[in-house]
């Protein structure tokens, strides 16, 4: 059998010898950190509360309420001072940088340059034949480029720094390996480009990532069959797909970039 046990707060009794009193109802004790409802020192009897982080007295509607287990009540900030606060929160939990770290980010190169990263980087590095790659010898990151350091928790590519060594600042461009060795720092295999760019040379070396089951050749052929007027049950029957998936590649709503 499970008893259960309820502590009761005794201050709430009346104190027997001083005379006869009302019998208050005992009230038992909440395991709550702080109670359902706390007092507010800052709210006055018209219904104003002083923000505890601007300090303006505002209505109670203006600041947000809260309820859960813990709390129960009226925040001790304003509307506009959480809002900052949840914008803030969501830059950081969308992945966007503060704003700190963008300004630093828009000036790297100069404090690359002023803090001495050309003759660490040139330290880094073992320059061999003009021809050959030349091997980043620190860190990497799991997409197998190399990292360089350029201010207090900010990195870099160790391609963007061997970029900015030997040809200048690339701005907002995509520095590209022409080697195509992620890990490759000579300053002779790099070239600037768009992100665009960038992708259309992944597209003609063949190096873009292929999930799907059919080459560009069989895409072709199925669209062929498809539009002399075959089924897509009956080619669907002859590659052992679904009927489905035939149409779906027929039809051009997989496969987009075969033409």
């Amino acid at each position: 059998m499970i008893s259960r046990v309820i502590c009761y707060n005794w201050d709430t009794f009346p104190d027997t010898q001083a005379g006869p009193a009302t019998l208050q109802t005992p009230r038992p004790l909440t395991h709550r950190s702080k109670p359902v409802s706390t007092p507010n020192d800052t709210t006055d009897a018209q219904g104003v509360k002083t923000c505890s982080k601007c300090g303006e007295a505002k209505a109670l509607g203006e600041f947000p309420y809260r309820r859960d287990k813990h709390w129960q009540g009226y925040r001790t900030t304003c509307e506009t001072c959480n809002g900052h606060r949840r914008r803030a929160r969501r830059q950081i939990l969308s992945g966007d940088i503060s704003m700190r770290r963008a300004a630093f980010k828009r000036k790297w190169f100069d404090h690359f340059i002023q803090s001495g990263g050309v003759a660490r980087f040139k330290a880094r590095i073992v320059q061999g034949d003009p021809d050959e790659c030349w091997i980043w010898p620190g860190a990497y990151w799991r997409n197998g480029y190399g990292v360089f350091g350029v201010g207090k928790n900010f990195n870099i590519g160790a391609h963007r720094a061997s970029y900015a060594v030997f040809h200048g600042d690339p701005g907002d461009l995509c520095v590209c390996h022409s080697c195509d060795n992620r890990a490759c720092v000579n300053p002779a295999h790099l070239w600037l480009g768009t992100v665009q760019d960038n992708h259309d040379d992944m597209w003609a070396k063949g190096r873009a990532p292929r999930h799907g089951m059919f080459s560009d050749s069989q895409v072709v052929e199925i669209r062929t069959r498809f539009a002399n007027g075959e089924t897509a049950r009956a080619i669907a029957a002859d590659l052992g797909i679904t009927k489905t998936h035939a149409w779906a590649i027929a039809t051009k709503k997989v496969y987009r970039r075969v033409e």
